[in-house]
């Protein structure tokens, strides 16, 4: 293991180090020995260990296609959405009888394709009286969790029974030529209910399950230990996933393509929504009624959102360009702090011992990175910086350890989770001294 630094050694301040994927719980045995390249796995993948050139030749002798047809055809469709000449020229190079496509990526993984279905967890959140329960956000529903994470139960529609075959036995009496008729019984009539005005004819419609992409989840913070759910076609609540879902009504003209859902103890019955191009929207009386957030701009997609738990003036938003911060519970904002740059701040986390220290980190492709403030989010320092030569600088969750504020776990763009451990300045310390950190890498 070697240990790569970026500052002196007896003065650190962050310590950054990557876990591997054995010291994560629940994963695929399969995907760990795939990891390994064990031998055992030649019988999954036989083509695993065959050399690059090998394959080629297998490739070429076994698989014939019109290559000018194939050329025409992605020559078009690419001329079509933009793309640059040097696409045009790699394509090109197809028409040659020996030329041979590797195709990688995200979508093109090892364990997807055509006929796989991927899973993409977006968000999950813990029963607040009963731990063992999870409920996790995903691109096809929700699945639950009754044992901490070690099995799933994906929540969709119960199917209605099969109706149940009748079975005939063959009777050894050789049966009459002539049909018998028989008149039907008549059916009884269904009894007449009476109509009424009571409490339960006015209860909302609920929806059984949520079967489409839930991006977020939280609690509802009514002391009825509810579930709130943002998905691509609106805000849902349940008390009971059970019986089912309600829907939330935004009002006219509000995009229902939720991305943020955010409640605080500090402010029981007030909900703050991110949406997809109608900004932010708040309700303070459990989504009776809803008003627009002025001072963040709409068509802006809101990438997330963060309170003071000690001081619930101090509002936190970030969004797909940009921050902003508001000292008097939203009714004012500043955009961005000292040298925080333009970005997609994705994630925000509050020191909960000193909630004058923020983190927030950018999921921006061309500069993403995690930023510090030690003063409320007015000045900001970036804390991974560029000389660290680290997998991937795109974050898009982070959360503090819950027993200890100093060691950070934070997720990334197609490199895992990252553990970053700060340590404790002195108090001589120079506050201007800029943070300092170490990457440890395996």
């Amino acid at each position: 293991m070697k240990q790569e630094s970026a500052c002196a050694p007896e003065k650190p301040f962050l310590n950054c180090q990557r876990l591997s994927f054995n010291d994560i719980p629940n994963q695929s045995p399969l995907f760990l020995d795939f990891q390994k390249n064990t031998p055992k796995l030649d019988r999954f993948y036989p083509e695993k260990q065959t050399a690059l050139k090998d394959f080629s030749e297998k490739v070429l002798t076994n698989y014939q296609v019109d290559r000018a047809e194939l050329v025409d055809i992605l020559t078009e469709t690419n001329k079509f959405f933009g793309a640059g000449a040097k696409t045009l020229e790699n394509i090109e190079q197809l028409r040659e009888k020996d030329c041979v496509v590797i195709v990688t990526g995200q979508q093109a993984g090892l364990f997807s394709g055509a006929l796989y279905t991927i899973y993409k967890a977006l968000s999950f959140i813990q029963d607040r009286t009963n731990s063992d329960t999870i409920y996790l956000a995903t691109n096809v529903g929700l699945f639950n969790s009754s044992d901490r994470g070690n099995s799933w139960t994906h929540l969709t529609v119960p199917k209605p029974p099969e109706p149940k075959k009748e079975i005939t036995r063959r009777s050894s009496k050789r049966r009459s030529t002539k049909s018998k008729t028989t008149k039907a019984k008549p059916k009884p009539a269904p009894p007449v209910v009476p109509v009424t005005t009571d409490l339960a004819s006015t209860a909302p419609l609920l929806i059984p399950a949520l079967e489409e992409k839930v991006k977020v989840l939280a609690h509802t913070e009514d002391d009825k230990n509810g579930i709130l759910a943002g998905t691509d076609k609106g805000l849902y609540r349940s008390y009971d996933i059970k019986k089912g879902w309600e829907r939330v009504s935004l009002g006219a003209g509000i995009d229902e393509n939720i991305f943020v859902i955010y409640t605080s103890p500090l402010q029981p019955g007030t909900i703050w929504v991110g949406t997809a191009v109608s900004g932010v929207i708040i309700s303070r009386d459990d989504g009776e009624t809803w008003q627009k957030v002025v001072g963040i701009p709409e068509n802006l997609p809101i990438s997330s959102m963060a309170i003071d738990p000690k001081r619930p003036q101090n509002v936190y938003i970030g969004t797909s360009q940009t921050f902003y911060l508001s000292r008097d519970g939203g009714r004012f904002w500043t955009r961005r702090g000292g040298n925080l740059p333009l970005g997609n701040y994705a994630s925000i986390i509050i020191n909960p011992n000193n909630s004058d220290e923020i983190y927030t980190a950018s999921s921006l492709e061309s500069d993403g990175g995690i930023f510090f403030s030690n003063d409320a989010g007015m000045k900001w320092t970036r804390i991974d910086t560029k000389e660290l030569k680290l997998p991937s600088h795109r974050v898009w969750a982070m959360t503090f350890d819950p027993n200890d504020s100093n060691r950070i776990f934070a997720g990334t763009h197609s490199s895992g989770v990252y553990l970053i451990e700060r340590a404790v300045k002195s108090r001589a310390a120079d506050n201007k001294t800029p943070p300092r950190v170490s990457t440890t890498g395996n």
